[in-house]
């Protein structure tokens, strides 16, 4: 039995993990774990990571397996404010691809797929919400084929946007577009005004954002993984790959959908096992098992309180928060040519 306080079982560096893990209560049951990305250059570059994401909401649109795709979008009218929208043309895919950093709430969700409930539905939504959306399907709602999730470390409220565009220097109404994982891969934080002036900070700013609006149930919250989805998404932290995308197949649905894609040419598929998952997202997967650690909780405490945010230095927490992921973020991997087999995980 392994002991789940974190403190024994554990030995973990940038470049090795070894010794025992829990891997029912880390990972949970899947059927299919891979590192893939999407083969059409346009949609991969569209997507967070390697457009898997996008690349299936084509695929079950281009062929019908589904009637319309609900994912999270931004607002027509104040493009600044993420909202759940759905989709039923694969043009309008762009409009739902691309991370959404900050809580979404479920009743939100659940008016969409009131809406949509006469059409065959695939959607993708945060961990917090898939048992909630399988419990809709055994309650009469046998119009949700597929639920797609992805890896949720810190869920943030409202006003970590508030505060990047109030960094950004860019007053709300004068945003034409805004995306929070733009330009070269792990891309980042973006705002274009309507003049065309384009205001961007890298990925490493959510570091500090993340601990100063990290919203209080996510903070006790410990999934991780999408557990209990068909198909479960995450960065695919690795040196010798960029732009790519861990791909979790938890249902026998959900692989024999990624299958499909692999044969038809729409993604590339690497294997990978369990350990090297366990290894590459260590560092979230050790805050939302076990908890907060004694620094990073001081860190949180104090940063949180509206009259410290004014005082903390922007950009040099950025710059360091990028030193920090040049050595902790990126594990090497010798990665395979086909997926690997349940049995064959660890």
């Amino acid at each position: 039995m392994q002991d789940k306080s974190g403190t024994k079982g554990f030995f973990f560096r940038k470049r090795g993990f070894s010794k025992s893990y829990d891997s029912r209560y880390l990972v949970s049951d899947y059927q299919k774990l891979c590192i893939g990305f999407s083969l059409d250059p346009a949609r991969r570059q569209m997507g967070s990571s390697g457009g898997v994401g996008t690349e299936i909401s084509g695929f079950l649109l281009e062929n019908r397996i589904v009637e319309t795709v609900i994912g999270v979008g931004f607002s027509q009218d104040r493009p600044y404010l993420p909202e759940y929208q759905a989709v039923q043309n694969v043009e309008d895919i762009r409009k739902i691809s691309g991370s959404k950093y900050v809580y979404m709430e479920f009743d939100s969700l659940k008016k969409l797929i009131d809406l949509e409930k006469e059409k065959e539905t695939a959607v993708f939504l945060q961990p917090c919400f898939v048992r909630a959306v399988r419990q809709m399907q055994k309650n009469g709602y046998t119009n949700i084929k597929y639920i797609i999730s992805f890896f949720c470390g810190y869920n943030i409220t409202e006003d970590a946007t508030e505060y990047l565009i109030k960094k950004a220097g860019v007053r709300k109404e004068n945003i034409d577009e805004m995306a929070y994982r733009w330009g070269e891969y792990p891309g980042g934080f973006m705002v274009r005004t309507k003049d065309g002036r384009v205001v961007r900070f890298g990925k490493e700013c959510y570091e500090l954002v993340d601990l100063m609006f990290l919203r209080k149930g996510c903070k006790k919250c410990s999934l991780y993984m999408g557990e209990g989805a068909d198909i479960v998404l995450g960065d695919a932290w690795i040196n010798s790959l960029k732009n790519a995308s861990v791909v979790m197949a938890r249902t026998g649905a959900g692989a024999a959908l990624i299958e499909k894609m692999e044969r038809e040419n729409k993604v590339k598929l690497f294997g990978i096992k369990e350990r090297e998952l366990v290894r590459m997202h260590w560092h979230n997967l050790k805050y939302k098992k076990y908890g907060m650690g004694f620094f990073l909780n001081l860190i949180h405490q104090i940063v949180k309180r509206k009259a410290i945010r004014s005082l903390i230095p922007f950009r040099l927490s950025m710059f360091l928060s990028k030193q920090r992921r040049k050595w902790v973020i990126g594990i090497d991997v010798d990665l395979g040519e086909e997926p690997l087999a349940a049995a064959d995980r660890k």
